[in-house]
């Protein structure tokens, strides 16, 4: 929020509690759709894999944005020795 305009935070907070509200109610649907049709064990399962790939993603990009970001200290200490 500290990016918003503070006369439109309250639009974009409503904005954003909307969008999670249906994110939730959405997911309520499928799942139950899920349990119906395939049972427990598949929607588990399900979840995992889900789980998994969103941990190798936010692996992956927290990795390759820590090569982008040069080490300030590292950084620091270069910019004193060539003073």
């Amino acid at each position: 929020m500290g990016n918003i305009p503070v006369e439109e935070r309250s639009t974009a907070s409503a904005v954003q509690n909307i969008v999670g509200a249906l994110s939730q109610a959405t997911a309520a649907v499928i799942s139950g759709a899920i349990i119906v049709n395939y049972g427990y064990p598949r929607m588990l399962a399900g979840n995992g894999v889900i789980a998994i790939a969103a941990a190798m993603l936010f692996f992956f990009l927290l990795a390759s944005s820590v090569r982008r970001t040069p080490n300030s200290r590292l950084a620091e200490e270069g910019s004193r020795g060539q003073s």
